[in-house]
Formats: structure tokens, sequence, C-alpha cells
């Protein structure tokens, strides 16, 4: 005998109608708390890359070097600062206060020994950004966020490009 669905012998399980009400990480995307530990990690980070940044910067005009050098410097010190007002802006949206700490990571650059050293691993930090955004774009949900990590992706490939040339 076939079954019928619907009638009161045998109602659906679930409907699909209500597909809207399942949590967003049920769907695949990151949960709210996941969001904010990532953009925690990332606003303190891009504070870090922005401090270090601003450190080489200085130590370049210092050194009188050239001036591409300087100015290559000055863009990944503003996308990094960039960075850091929308990551906090976001998670404000998510009702956080955005952390006030710097990554570790400023100190582990400052520790190398000339500038070729520090601008080295500098662009190994912005490759790890790359490659956590890249991860972690498809799981978000929230299309503004989206959009800023993936400006913040391209600034980073884009960042990792110019100082390259200065290794």
């Amino acid at each position: 005998m076939a079954q019928k669905y619907g009638s009161d012998l045998n109602p659906p399980s679930s409907s699909p109608c209500s597909m809207h009400e399942a949590d967003s990480a049920y769907m695949g995307y990151l949960s709210r708390d996941e969001t904010v530990a990532l953009l925690t990690q990332l606003l303190e980070g891009e504070r870090a890359g922005a401090k270090v940044a601003l450190h080489m910067l200085k130590e370049a005009q210092h050194e009188d070097r050239r001036p591409h050098v300087g100015a290559a410097l000055n863009r990944v010190r503003l996308d990094e600062a960039h960075c850091v007002n929308m990551l906090a802006h976001h998670l404000e949206r998510f009702g956080m206060t955005p952390s006030a700490l710097t990554g570790a990571f400023r100190e582990k650059v400052l520790a190398e020994p000339d500038l070729s050293a520090q601008v080295d691993l500098l662009n190994r930090g912005q490759a790890w950004v790359v490659k956590k955004l890249r991860e972690v774009l498809p799981r978000i949900e929230d299309p503004t966020l989206h959009q800023d990590l993936q400006q913040m992706l391209t600034m980073h490939e884009d960042n990792i490009a110019v100082c390259e040339h200065l290794i």
C-alpha cells in the first residue's frame, strides 16, 4: 500500500518550508561565536601588521632607502589600518567590544635582524591571512561582512605582490 504524505496517518517529518528557520551553522555557515572569534583573531593580527609596517616604514626612512620601499610599506600600513577599522566595525555590529590587543606577530617580525627579513616575515603573515580568508569566505553568511572580507583578501594578495619586490 502506498504511503500518503501529508495525511494524518503519515505526516512528513520536516517541512522544506522551515529551512529558513535552521541555524546558520546547520547550513554550513560560521556560527555567531565562530564569526566573532575569527574577526577578533584577524583584528589583532591586522593591528600587529599595521604596527609592524609603521615601524618598518620609519626604519626605511631613517636608513634613507629608495622611495619605493617607503611607498610600499606605507601602502601596507594603510591597508592594515583600514582592515583594523573594518573588523572593529563588524565586531560592533555583532554587539561586541573589539579587542584592543595586538597579535604576537608584531614581536616576531620586529625580532628579525634586518628590513629584508622583516618584509619576508610580514609577507608570510599576509599569506596566512589570505589562506584563512579563502577558507572561511564560503562560510560567511552576512553579505556585508563577506564583501568586506573579500576586499581584505584582495588587499592582502596585492600587498604580497608589492612586498615581494622589496625582498
